[in-house]
């Protein structure tokens, strides 16, 4: 049953990355257990998994699940994903909590926000997207009170070893991977310069370094420009308006710099929505990185 219930809460998690893009044939109908359910789960048959979904929750008796996102202002994404899935399954079986925007400098609050959710009795798992610094030790603290809820880890921004300790599952995007895909999905749009924009925290992560590295042989091998752009943190002392107000003025320049041709990426979901109103009307092409494979590009932005 733990691990039918860990394949289906990974689904949750899924849901939030996707936004609110999921489908009514999620498999994320009401958990519960037995035996042959988990035996399901593992021989891979989703028609009999879907059935076993169906009639668990009898066996498990009631129970609560809680998501804990950032705000809309950070990551709109996954918040509205988790509210599609409250609203989907009902407040009385879902939980929804929000960690600060400004994580990096309210730690304390980050943790016992996710901490928080095990004071409920009927609380069996707790999902963090993204898992922001902070849900490692919140996880160990839960997992101290409460051993019987599964913590599920999405986008990790903390050391995969080190939340994997404290995780029942983490699941992450192949970031490395997507620095080739990334690059040649500019490539195939015509783009002949690409900016990537971030900032020393997300640099400082193993995987996204990774990913930078990939990114400029790729673009090597395309013979494109590989250009790095640093804008300011938004969990620093400017908050997301600051950044925000940052790629605002400097679009106009890059493009001016850059050229049309240029392809413009970002590591962070505050940058997005500045970035992408400004490349509608000075031109560029706008690269996400977190959309389903084949991965998609937006010329002009759109």
């Amino acid at each position: 049953m733990k691990k039918f219930f860990s394949m289906l809460l990974a689904l949750v998690m899924l849901l939030a990355l996707a936004g609110c893009g999921g489908n009514d044939k999620t498999p994320a109908q009401d958990q519960g257990g037995s035996s042959d359910a988990g035996q399901t789960q593992q021989d891979g048959d989703s028609g009999e998994a879907g059935d076993a979904a169906a009639t668990l929750e009898d066996g498990i008796g009631d129970y609560h699940i809680g998501i804990v996102t950032g705000s809309v202002s950070q990551s709109e994404d996954d918040r509205r994903g988790a509210e599609a899935f409250q609203a989907k399954y009902g407040e009385d079986k879902v939980t929804l909590a929000i960690y600060p925007d400004n994580f990096t400098e309210e730690l304390e609050t980050t943790i016992q926000t996710i901490v928080n959710m095990s004071d409920d009795p009927l609380m069996k798992a707790i999902v963090v997207n993204q898992s922001v610094p902070g849900t490692t030790e919140a996880f160990r603290q839960i997992k101290e009170r409460r051993p019987d809820i599964i913590c599920i880890a999405g986008e990790a921004h903390e050391d995969l070893p080190e939340i994997g300790s404290a995780a029942d599952l983490v699941c992450n995007n192949d970031f490395v991977s997507r620095g080739y895909l990334i690059i040649r999905t500019a490539h195939e749009l015509g783009a002949d310069t690409f900016v990537h924009i971030s900032f020393p925290r997300h640099m400082a992560y193993e995987t996204m370094s990774r990913r930078v590295a990939v990114m400029e042989e790729a673009c090597k091998e395309f013979g494109m420009k590989f250009v790095l752009e640093t804008a300011p943190d938004p969990t620093s002392d400017v908050g997301i308006p600051g950044a925000q107000a940052y790629i605002l003025e400097n679009v106009p320049a890059w493009v001016q710099k850059y050229g049309e041709n240029a392809a413009y990426f970002c590591t962070n979901d505050a940058h997005t929505e500045p970035l992408l109103k400004q490349l509608v009307e000075y031109g560029g092409y706008f690269i996400e990185a977190d959309l389903p494979s084949p991965l998609m590009g937006y010329p002009g932005a759109l």
